[in-house]
């Protein structure tokens, strides 16, 4: 059986202690940099639900959007689930959206927020809030005639399923869009609309 040096086997314990030690620096260095990077998503906790508007009920965006005879507006109600991924803390500064119309033409909403949740909002690192949204877009045709009418109008306005695209503006300029599908399965718990690929 050959000798083994001493001093030999103290620099390869050595050399094999330095190469785990980087090898796990690097390691946790780069599952903390992956978890500190802005990372939100939004999910819609169930769909939009919608009414045309009389010009009595909303009359900034009657007006806004029905200079014209042969439009009215619709308004859509919406309850949308922000999660912040990262580590470090993220805000929300502008939220944009538009919704797919039954002629398979994209339209942007003016989107409102309530009073209790104003934007710019502040976002504690991974943590979800609820973030009610109102949308406000203008619809070809005239007028229903009563509520159930006017619901229907402004439902049959999207597209089955109805889709929505939402973009939230947050910290250095960064953005983050999904396209939202309603799920038409029957099976599953209402939770959210599913994101499209």
């Amino acid at each position: 059986m050959p000798e083994v040096d001493v001093l030999t086997m103290k620099e390869m314990l050595s050399m094999g202690g330095s190469l785990l030690a980087v090898t796990s620096t690097l390691y946790f260095w780069l599952v903390r940099s992956n978890g500190e990077k802005p990372n939100l998503e939004v999910f819609a906790m169930k769909p939009p639900e919608g009414c045309v508007l009389m010009p009595q009920e909303q009359p900034q965006g009657f007006y806004k959007f029905c200079s014209f005879d042969d439009h009215v507006c619709a308004m859509y109600w919406l309850d949308l689930a922000v999660v912040n991924n990262s580590t470090l803390p993220n805000a929300i500064l502008g939220l944009q959206a538009s919704m797919r119309l039954a002629d398979n033409r994209w339209r942007e909403a003016m989107v409102q927020t309530p009073n209790e949740t104003p934007l710019p909002l502040n976002l504690s690192p991974l943590t979800t809030i609820g973030l009610p949204v109102t949308l406000s877009l203008p619809i070809e045709g005239p007028l229903g005639s009563d509520n159930a009418a006017r619901a229907k109008q402004a439902t049959d306005a999207l597209t089955t399923p109805i889709q929505l695209r939402i973009s939230l503006h947050s910290l250095k300029n960064r953005t983050f869009d999904v396209v939202l599908t309603d799920s038409a399965d029957a099976k599953r718990p209402y939770a959210q609309m599913s994101r499209a690929a």
